[in-house]
């Protein structure tokens, strides 16, 4: 029951997270102001840059696809493989 909580949680993480990260950095004005109180300017320029928008927005994405496969995987039923490996076969 613990192990369902825990997938549950951790799936919910993964797309608040995923959404957030995706939209917030192209959000008109939100964004500058989040990065206007860090206060130290070589900073605030290199957040508001698309390229470190890009990688936020990557970043969330990332976050989404994971949060979708686990969701996935536990509709379902879908356990990942956790054999344990064969050991190698011994030759003459």
């Amino acid at each position: 029951m613990r192990h369902l909580l825990v997938r549950l949680l951790f799936i919910q993480y993964c797309i608040i997270a995923g959404v957030l990260l995706v939209t917030v950095p192209w959000s008109p004005g939100l964004w500058e102001r989040i990065t206007l109180q860090i206060g130290y300017f070589p900073v605030i320029n290199l957040l508001q840059s698309s390229i470190v928008r890009g990688a936020f927005t990557g970043f969330g994405l990332v976050h989404l696809v994971w949060g979708a496969h686990d969701l996935y995987e536990l509709l379902f039923g879908l356990e990942p493989d956790r054999e344990e490996p064969t050991p190698p076969a011994r030759h003459p």
